[in-house]
Order: structure tokens, then C-alpha cells, then sequence
């Protein structure tokens, strides 16, 4: 298995996202965060799965990464929704070995 699972889709798809992970018992895991130029990132946590909501200032696309046990479970609640997303290869930094 991957050590993530990463997909993409327009912005507007994070608030539906998020509240399908509500609906599946994920908790929002702190407060928004800003990273690198001011990303909005959001995880949410399930057990030993969490889901990273990311959206950079000024661009339409919105990153939604899967960590953990429950990759397979949560792709499929995120795959029955009704927005377009697209599977993403792990960035290439991920593959690298320590």
C-alpha cells in the first residue's frame, strides 16, 4: 500500500468532502492551519486515518491526501460523492526513502 493516497479536485469540493468525513466520524484535528505561502490545510482524524484538506491562495484546484489503516475505506466514501476528483500519483518527495 502507498504511503498516502493524494487527489485533486476543483475547490468548491472541500466543504463536501469535509462533510462526508463528519458523517463517517472524522473530528476536525485542530484549527485550520496555513503552510508554505499560506496554504489552507484542515486534517481530519478517524482512529489511525487522517485526511489532509489543502487549498493554496488563488488556485482552483483543492488537494485531499489519505494517511493511514483506512486509505481504502475512506477513498471509497470520498469516490461515492458527487463531485469530480482525480487520483494523484504521491508526490515525489514521498517515495524517497529516509
Amino acid at each position: 500500500m502507498s504511503p498516502f493516497m493524494r487527489s485533486t479536485g476543483q475547490a468548491g469540493v472541500l466543504s463536501v468532502v469535509a462533510e462526508a468525513l463528519i458523517a463517517h466520524g472524522y473530528t476536525r484535528d485542530g484549527s485550520p492551519r496555513a503552510q508554505g505561502s499560506a496554504t489552507a490545510a484542515v486534517i481530519w482524524q478517524c482512529g489511525t486515518t487522517a485526511v489532509l484538506l489543502a487549498q493554496r491562495p488563488n488556485n482552483a484546484v483543492a488537494e485531499i491526501e489519505v494517511w493511514g489503516a483506512g486509505q481504502s475505506a475512506t477513498a471509497d466514501v470520498c469516490e461515492s460523492l458527487p463531485i469530480e476528483l482525480h487520483k494523484q500519483p504521491p508526490l515525489r518527495s514521498a517515495l524517497r526513502s529516509p
